[in-house]
């Protein structure tokens, strides 16, 4: 045989390795395009797919992680539960006409007796003044502990309410569930 020969039989076995390769090529491209619309397509909806609800009465709105429930819906007073026994009250309170010109900080003394009459194992472990939601309403913070749970009361006044949340969760799960309470009191909107 002549090199010539030895060099056409050559070029088509060469010639469909790279086709082979080629279409490899073109195979893992379409792989590595289908895998990023799909990775796209699962952010959008997973975006879309929000995993908190929108309360929503005549005083007030804010959203919640739908780990949490709503069982009582009154018109003063919300209530959210969690499967770990944990809870979120809302409390919407007429203020009188003695508190209506006061700022926050001289009613929150009979928010905290009211708060140790009720818990008297309940201790103060930490308070102060805060800003609190979207809309910047000033705010006054009280941490209490028991021996096997914790309670986050935030108190704040508008022109004719008084609002009270009171976030209480056992010792085992309150700094866990602390952001989705965070993401409560922050978006809350009153009317």
């Amino acid at each position: 045989m002549r090199v010539e020969d030895l060099q056409n039989n050559a070029m088509p076995s060469r010639q469909m390795e790279l086709d082979k390769k080629k279409k490899l090529l073109r195979s893992l491209s379409i792989v590595f395009i289908i895998a990023i619309i799909t990775v796209g397509l699962w952010v959008y909806f997973f975006k879309l797919n929000s995993y908190t609800k929108k309360y929503e009465n005549n005083y007030l709105s804010f959203k919640y992680d739908t780990t949490w429930k709503v069982i009582k819906d009154d018109k003063t007073l919300v209530s959210l539960s969690h499967e770990t026994k944990s809870f979120i009250d809302i409390n919407i309170t007429n203020l009188t006409s003695n508190n209506i010109n006061s700022n926050i900080e001289s009613i929150i003394d009979e928010v905290k007796y009211d708060i140790e009459k009720q818990n008297s194992d309940y201790k103060l472990i930490n308070e102060e003044s805060c800003i609190i939601s979207e809309n910047k309403y000033e705010a006054y913070k009280m941490l209490y502990e028991s021996s096997d749970s914790q309670s986050l009361v935030v108190a704040f006044k508008t022109d004719n309410y008084l609002v009270v949340f009171n976030y209480t969760s056992s010792n085992n799960y309150f700094d866990i569930l602390l952001d989705s309470f965070q993401l409560t009191l922050g978006s809350l909107i009153l009317k």
